[in-house]
């Protein structure tokens, strides 16, 4: 009788569990899709590219990043940086002239 009693509370753990195990795998692949982990991805990635000192690279990561979520602060400051380091400031003015001018419905 006590068997039965021990398998009785075994089982509902073993089922709610393994349903947790799956939301979990389920909330993470969820992670690697949305926009805003992408831009994190690239954000990283660029800044992997910095330190490495491939700046082609690494503007394309955080341009690539800015796309995603041009809320994303950090890619910004990092593109204006590398693209200053790299003498491309006139680009950089006509990019965020052009960005300034799409928000107010002039692209």
């Amino acid at each position: 009788m006590k068997r039965i009693k021990m398998f009785r509370l075994v089982l509902p753990i073993v089922i709610v569990g393994s349903l947790g195990f799956n939301s979990v795998q389920a909330q993470q692949s969820d992670k690697a899709t949305t926009p805003k982990w992408q831009a994190e991805d690239y954000y990283q990635k660029g800044l992997e590219y910095k330190k490495n000192k491939k700046p082609i690279l690494a503007i394309e990561s955080f341009k690539k990043a800015i796309e995603l979520k041009p809320l994303y602060t950090k890619p910004h400051r990092e593109y204006q940086d590398i693209m200053e380091k790299e003498g491309k400031k006139e680009d950089l003015l006509k990019e965020y002239k052009k960005l300034s001018t799409c928000e107010i419905g002039i692209c």
